[in-house]
């Protein structure tokens, strides 16, 4: 807590649900399978993102929303994760082996016209995310306490610390006239400086 990694994983989920929002669609976009398939019927999977977080071109066009990217955001808005995963529920992404890997909302179903297609997959490490992110909230993070009481991570945890500033942020004023003054013709500055000995009493 109190800091920057925290304050940017918090307004991470933000961008998420405010860009959920915008799209009228449930939020948590991550990598993940989505509607097209190869030749022997199996899903393609790429790299999906919110166009704020995002440096690559383009992420607009797409809209594919996995429901493991939104229980990774369980710890920091559970209230606002329940409410998304249940609106997800109700779109048809429960199944008997959890929530489905992820609905394409860039493509339409041609039968019944909705939008959105269902992704029919289960992809196990996704499911294993999901079961972590679910433990973590329900049992006080054993997870980064088990991976923090590693030594070979201990020794490296300095890294992870940062320096909580003890002054207020400084704000600079200039102390200059806000209108250039023109040199008269006795105040020209030279054109060039040289110093021919490199040795002197003040640098």
């Amino acid at each position: 807590g109190n800091s920057l990694l925290d304050k940017a994983a918090r307004e991470a989920v933000q961008a998420q649900i405010a860009y959920g929002r915008t799209r009228r669609v449930p939020w948590g976009i991550s990598e993940s399978a989505f509607g097209n398939m190869d030749l022997n019927k199996t899903y393609q999977y790429k790299a999906f993102g919110v166009p704020l977080l995002g440096l690559k071109r383009g992420l607009e066009e797409e809209l594919v929303i996995a429901p493991y990217a939104t229980l990774l955001a369980l710890n920091l808005a559970p209230s606002e994760t329940v409410r998304n995963l249940k609106q997800l529920a109700g779109l048809g992404l429960l199944a008997d082996y959890g929530y489905y890997e992820a609905m394409d909302f860039s493509r339409q179903t041609q039968r019944v016209g909705k939008r959105g297609v269902i992704i029919k997959a289960y992809m196990a490490h996704h499911q294993g995310m999901a079961f972590l992110a679910l433990t973590n909230f329900l049992h006080g993070n054993p997870f980064p306490r088990r991976f923090h009481s590693d030594p070979r991570v201990r020794a490296f945890e300095a890294l992870l610390q940062e320096r909580i500033p003890t002054l207020p942020a400084l704000h600079l004023t200039s102390t200059r006239e806000n209108e250039p003054t023109l040199l008269g013709v006795d105040q020209i500055a030279p054109a060039e400086s040289s110093f021919p000995h490199p040795y002197r009493h003040s640098p």
